[in-house]
């Protein structure tokens, strides 16, 4: 399908596993059955066909606050979605093999570039945490992106 691969390189058909991806209501329907399930891994596929799903659920309530002119509906399903997109991070960075708490990292760079902001206005320090902030979130992000850790690891067996 994609060409000829030289001897010894894998094709990108076979580095995606397309028989492995859970589809996209599969992925919804997990995540929210997980609400706040912290343990256990998920694959790339549950993951982020549930983040696709809740930022489309953010640009509606959006639409619709800004339509209505409140901004209540967005918050309540901002509020609704956390705990599960919270979980579900948790469980692909277990799939990863990384505790979930690395989904904090980008939060101390952002306090500091806040208090610094708020009370002294030294703007060079609010741009230096912002772009750690901007780091850590890209660091996530590739973690996300990573492939599913074959075998068993120290937060279960594997997803596929």
């Amino acid at each position: 399908v994609l060409g000829w691969v030289r001897p010894g390189v894998q094709s990108a058909v076979s580095v995606f596993d397309l028989e492995d991806r859970m589809d996209a209501m599969t992925a919804i329907q997990t995540c929210f059955e997980k609400y706040a399930d912290f343990n256990g891994r998920a694959r790339r596929s549950e993951y982020w066909w549930f983040y696709a799903a809740l930022v489309f659920g953010s640009f509606i309530f959006t639409f619709v606050d800004d339509f209505i002119g409140t901004p209540i509906i967005g918050g309540i399903f901002t509020l609704l979605t956390l705990t599960p997109i919270l979980a579900a991070g948790a469980r692909r960075l277990h799939d990863t093999n990384r505790s979930g708490w690395w989904q904090a990292m980008s939060l101390p760079p952002l306090a500091i570039a806040f208090a610094v902001a708020s009370f002294t206005g030294q703007n060079i320090i609010v741009w230096i945490a912002a772009l750690a902030a901007v780091a850590a979130v890209i660091l996530q992000v590739v973690w996300m992106a990573m492939d599913t850790m074959p075998g068993d690891n120290r937060f279960g067996p594997a997803p596929k």
